[in-house]
């Protein structure tokens, strides 16, 4: 992982690989920075708008075309959501101050896109914050923010 060289911790592979449904790769070990978004963005919202952000997050690549609806969407599988909640809820627990789900998008929106406008944002939202509700685990709802 070479500054300037796109990376990131985990890879959810779309719904035509032969590991779709089976596994996700973790792809660079979480204690080191990947570079997910440049270094000069930032988001009021996020780590108090700080730059440098791959230094401070953890990052997740779910594999998608994002092709447009009108051609034929490449929608989100229901394991992709349901592996990239798992992955949310794990560094929560691991990394109790981790605070926001942010798309690409919305932190460097002059290059990325990403997920895309077929991602279920609410229905994600519902599965990572569901273990909150479980009993013996306290709810850190108002903690956690995730957001397009």
């Amino acid at each position: 992982m070479r500054a300037g060289r796109a990376s990131f911790h985990w890879l959810v592979p779309d719904e035509d690989e032969a590991a779709h449904g089976a596994h996700v790769w973790a792809t660079a070990p979480e204690r080191r920075a990947a570079w997910h978004v440049r270094n000069t963005c930032r988001h009021p919202a996020v780590a108090g708008g700080r730059g440098r952000l791959n230094h401070v997050s953890l990052g997740i690549e779910i594999v998608n075309a994002q092709r447009d609806a009108a051609l034929r969407p490449d929608r989100f599988s229901d394991w992709q959501v349901e592996a990239t909640a798992d992955i949310v809820r794990y560094a929560w627990g691991k990394y109790p101050n981790l605070s926001h789900v942010v798309s690409h998008a919305r932190l460097d929106p002059g290059r990325r896109t990403d997920p895309g406008p077929h991602f279920p944002w609410e229905r994600f939202e519902r599965l990572v914050l569901a273990s909150a509700q479980e009993p013996g685990r306290s709810a850190r709802r108002g903690a956690h923010r995730c957001g397009r």
